[in-house]
């Protein structure tokens, strides 16, 4: 009987192991820039340390601002003068908010380069396929993270299938229900079979 209980309980470990790996969630995926290829890396320095994002225009943006709202980014221009943008991301709050001396300037780089200031604004600069573009709030100094720094965080795009094929989150919707009633029955089915086998054999 030990034998066969041994078994019985080895065999729902087993089943119960499997179904908690079932329910380890793939890693979700993180803002970088594009490949030095396709697509356009952003870079948004919101002027204070740390505070500075890094995102993907893919495809292949026609315009500066384009890129910019591509890789998930807001912007506003300032009141009376359209094409001077005065905010990204709401910020600063509200648009003259921030220091006299303080605005958004606007960069580009290319792999193995440095920052350059725009000569053009956005709206019509055509940025080219695995060029960086920048943007810094502040007194026209360039984004506080360097062109090598950005290229060491980028990389290609995760595919499509990496986001649909995600397990359903711990506990959530039918998912998380089959997952429980399949762990729940080979569990009661085991202690059945012991509480049989103990009356049984006491019998």
């Amino acid at each position: 009987m030990r034998t066969g209980a041994a078994r019985v309980l080895a065999l729902v470990a087993a089943i119960v192991a499997s179904g908690a790996g079932a329910l380890t969630l793939a890693p979700s995926a993180q803002a970088a820039g594009c490949d030095q290829v396709s697509g356009v890396t952003v870079v948004v320095d919101f002027g204070e340390p740390g505070d500075t994002s890094l995102g993907c225009a893919t495809g292949d943006p026609t315009t500066g601002l384009e890129a910019l709202t591509r890789s998930g980014h807001g912007y506003t221009f300032l009141p009376r003068q359209p094409g001077f943008v005065c905010t990204i991301d709401a910020r600063p709050d509200p648009c003259n908010n921030g220091p006299a001396s303080a605005y958004w300037s606007y960069w580009h780089a290319k792999p193995g380069g440095s920052w350059s200031y725009a000569t053009l604004g956005a709206s019509s600069h055509n940025p080219e396929p695995g060029s960086i573009e920048g943007w810094s709030f502040g007194v026209g100094k360039p984004p506080g993270v360097t062109v090598s720094d950005t290229l060491a965080t980028t990389g290609p795009t995760p595919p499509p299938s990496a986001t649909r094929d995600l397990p359903p989150e711990r506990g959530s919707g039918l998912g998380g229900l089959a997952l429980g009633v399949g762990l729940v029955v080979p569990i009661g089915a085991a202690a059945g079979y012991l509480a049989w086998r103990r009356r049984h054999v006491s019998s």
